[in-house]
């Protein structure tokens, strides 16, 4: 068996993380894995060192018109990273070459990602005239494509129980991600070097938010930046440190108003979020439940949990499995104000950060591994290979 995990961009975002993490993992066992990118295949080293092979779209083209027959040879099997229409174009033509089997792999609620970010309901989507879904963006799902694909794999892999059970007459499985083992073994003490370099008041507490601005989570970070300015109104001296590209704007008075306590790094190499995630006393992934965040599982989960800090996290996909105020702290409605409530008092006092902090660290060490997620994946390969339709 060969697997090729065929992506919708280069490795910059959560999917890349996961991917390289998996075929490292399934390298490990023994099963060659090859990772494909429309462009940039050298991205694939931003994650750290590869066990696995890459290529761009281009040269998986060029192989699948000049020896078919070669993936046949080897046992491949595609594996769809996600239905979108530039990774269902790319899938569906070499299985339909090769006469190979693929599975789809769901990490977001697609229909609702297509849906704020073009304006589009997937009906009307789906009405439009041919000319103009041919115009449509290539990054998100045809919405009138993209569920035929997924009920002709071979299989399904999902990244939570919520986007499994959108899955139906077709075998489906949860895995979860993983991080690296380093985050387990940050020290409690924030790393106070890193924040004199950064600037950062002796006396504050930091929180930290590791992640891209964009629309689907636009009023989301608005809540963070708003819950930090509340909070040092209120006195508390509190300060963000934020990475990640903007890709949206954040309504104009709430980023003026959080200026002052706002350390934002802009994009930075994957490799290096964890001394970001050192410097901090807590870590925010602001949010609540509901289309958005029901069906996804942020990458960033895994390692916050790893790093003996408290987390504060929605009460959506992985926070369905946490202890509220045992393991983490969890939002219901998503809102600032009860962003402040849940902040104040791990902000105040340090045993209650302390506390959370080794519980979340202890959920993660028991429940977060890509050794056992690759086993899972491998095994549910083995067992439906043999089905879906590659016509």
């Amino acid at each position: 068996m060969h697997v090729y995990f065929i992506n919708y961009h280069p490795f910059r975002e959560s999917s890349g993380i996961h991917i390289h993490f998996l075929a490292n993992a399934l390298e490990a066992m023994g099963i060659p894995c090859t990772a494909c990118v429309p462009r940039s295949p050298k991205s694939v080293h931003d994650f750290g060192a590869t066990a696995y092979r890459s290529m761009g779209f281009a040269r998986l083209n060029r192989r699948l018109l000049l020896s078919p027959g070669s993936f046949r040879r080897e046992g491949a099997v595609f594996h769809a990273w996600t239905p979108r229409e530039v990774v269902r174009k790319a899938t569906a033509g070499a299985a339909r070459r090769t006469g190979c089997p693929y599975f789809v792999h769901l990490e977001d609620n697609e229909e609702h990602v297509f849906e704020t970010h073009t304006g589009l309901t997937c009906e009307q989507a789906s009405r439009l005239p041919w000319f103009r879904k041919a115009l449509l963006p290539r990054g998100f799902i045809r919405p009138d494509r993209y569920r035929e694909f997924m009920a002709r794999s071979a299989g399904v892999t999902c990244i939570s129980e919520s986007l499994c059970e959108t899955v139906s007459g077709t075998p489906a499985m949860t895995f979860w991600p993983a991080c690296e083992a380093e985050f387990f073994d940050l020290p409690a003490e924030p790393d106070r070097e890193f924040r004199r370099a950064a600037s950062i008041p002796e006396e504050a507490v930091v929180l930290t938010y590791t992640g891209n601005l964009h629309r689907a989570n636009r009023d989301e970070l608005s809540t963070l930046y708003r819950a930090v300015v509340e909070l040092n109104r209120g006195g508390r001296c509190v300060r963000l440190v934020r990475t990640g590209s903007d890709h949206a704007d954040l309504p104009a008075d709430v980023a003026e108003a959080a200026k002052p306590y706002v350390i934002a790094f802009g994009s930075r190499p994957p490799a290096e979020l964890i001394r970001f995630v050192a410097a901090a006393d807590i870590l925010v992934q602001p949010g609540r439940p509901g289309p958005f965040n029901d069906y996804r599982f942020p990458s960033k989960l895994p390692m916050y949990l790893a790093s003996g800090r408290p987390v504060v996290l929605p009460a959506a996909n992985i926070g369905n499995h946490l202890a509220d105020g045992a393991e983490c702290r969890l939002l219901r409605h998503g809102t600032a104000e009860e962003l402040v409530g849940v902040l104040e008092p791990l902000v105040d006092e340090a045993g209650p950060r302390r506390r959370i902090g080794v519980a979340g660290r202890a959920f993660a060490a028991d429940r977060f591994s890509w050794e056992k997620s690759a086993a899972s994946v491998l095994d549910f390969y083995r067992r439906n290979r043999g089905g879906g339709h590659v016509g």
